[in-house]
């Protein structure tokens, strides 16, 4: 679905999501996951918005040597890795000097996502997704690595359908996230898509400690939502 409009922030881009997967409303086995960091405001507000229970999913980029915000693949909090065949071939090195980059920045990778689980959950155990439906959230996808990487680390944890829901992707990450996801929505995509912060008023870094108060949040909305509904 296209349209003109830029998102104020990322709750805004979660509630434009949520009106387009109102047959999720208060759907038994359905849960809403957020990628850290900019997808969990947005799946906070979704999930509220649906009534839906709310989790974190950790998957960081693989960036290239030469420009950071450019992604190879990406690592989740599981070990699944997802690499780009397409932006790998385009990496001017001798196929021995790639597998080393790589397995450096996979190293170097295992403390921060060990270190993010543990700030966002308290705990080194992955949600259980077991026959579960799971709407995966970010705030964007320029090259869809990182989504397309949780999403198989979400079907191996046992999820029995995924739902991609992204304000904003690519066009080549919708054609690559589309071919992972059992359904896919996405509000804008554009041709070409270089700065996520295009489509947005405000899209501000979010720090961890912004992340686990945004989910004790929801969590402690849903709790007084189920209490009201059981009085």
């Amino acid at each position: 679905m296209e349209w003109n409009k830029r998102f104020r922030n990322r709750a805004h881009a979660g509630i434009e999501l949520a009106r387009n997967l109102g047959r999720y409303s208060n759907a038994a086995n359905t849960t809403v996951v957020g990628l850290t960091r900019g997808g969990v405001p947005a799946a906070a507000a979704l999930s509220e918005e649906l009534n839906l229970p709310c989790n974190v999913f950790v998957s960081r980029k693989i960036s290239t040597p030469e420009d950071r915000r450019c992604a190879l693949g990406a690592v989740t909090e599981t070990g699944v890795v997802f690499l780009d065949e397409a932006a790998l071939r385009t990496e001017p090195w001798l196929p021995r000097e790639l597998r080393r980059y790589l397995e450096e920045e996979l190293r170097s990778s295992e403390g921060d996502l060990a270190l993010r689980r543990a700030c966002y959950r308290g705990s080194g155990t992955a949600p259980d997704f077991h026959d579960q439906t799971v709407i995966i959230v970010d705030d964007g996808a320029c090259t869809g690595a990182t989504f397309i990487a949780a999403v198989q680390s979400i079907r191996k944890l046992g999820a029995r359908y995924l739902i991609g829901a992204l304000p904003v992707a690519s066009e080549r990450a919708v054609e690559q996230i589309r071919l992972s996801t059992d359904d896919l929505l996405v509000l804008l995509a554009p041709g070409k898509m270089e700065n996520l912060g295009d489509y947005y008023d405000n899209l501000a870094e979010l720090s961890d400690e912004e992340i686990v108060a945004c989910l004790a949040a929801r969590r402690k909305a849903a709790g007084n939502a189920s209490r009201e509904t059981a009085a």
